[in-house]
């Protein structure tokens, strides 16, 4: 139905590693990544205004689709809890452990906890990683969600609130 693109199939021996961001899909869209562990290529992205419960079983596919790509998700608000409690009725595996502002690692949870900080620390790596060419996406619509980030003054980075 259009949601999910695939730029390049998995191929056996390569490695994989996939990225969720949930969505209700009552306000805005989920996204999802998958990117050549290797290259930083995306290979496959799905969005779309859908449930977390329906985000999570099209993770999973990918997951197991690509070679049990290494991956992750956003656990913010209502559609990330929907999303873990699905992503743990599939059994999906090789779900990284959280990642700390530290940068270190809490290997007794799992899935991003965006905070503030967090989002400040994972854009500037993301500008970086995107100026330097480490990142390559063959999607406009990514690019353009990289682009329309801000930071106000004295707040958190944001994207424009679409208007109901």
């Amino acid at each position: 139905n259009g949601l999910v693109k695939v730029y390049k199939p998995p191929a056996i021996g390569l490695s994989y590693c996939i990225f969720t961001d949930p969505s209700n899909g009552i306000t805005d869209p989920f996204h999802t990544v998958v990117m050549d562990w290797k290259t930083g290529e995306g290979v496959a992205e799905a969005s779309g205004m859908i449930p977390a419960d329906q985000c999570a079983k099209i993770h999973d596919e990918l997951v197991r689709a690509y070679n049990n790509a290494f991956n992750s998700f956003e656990l913010n608000a209502n559609a990330g809890g929907k999303f873990e409690e699905t992503i743990k009725l599939l059994g999906t595996s090789n779900i990284c452990s959280r990642i700390k502002t530290d940068k270190t690692l809490d290997r007794t949870k799992k899935a991003w906890w965006t905070s503030g900080t967090m989002k400040r620390q994972m854009l500037w790596g993301l500008e970086e990683a995107v100026r330097d060419r480490r990142l390559r996406t063959h999607n406009r619509e990514t690019v353009n969600q990289f682009q329309s980030f801000f930071i106000p003054e004295g707040e958190n980075p944001q994207v424009p609130q679409k208007v109901i």
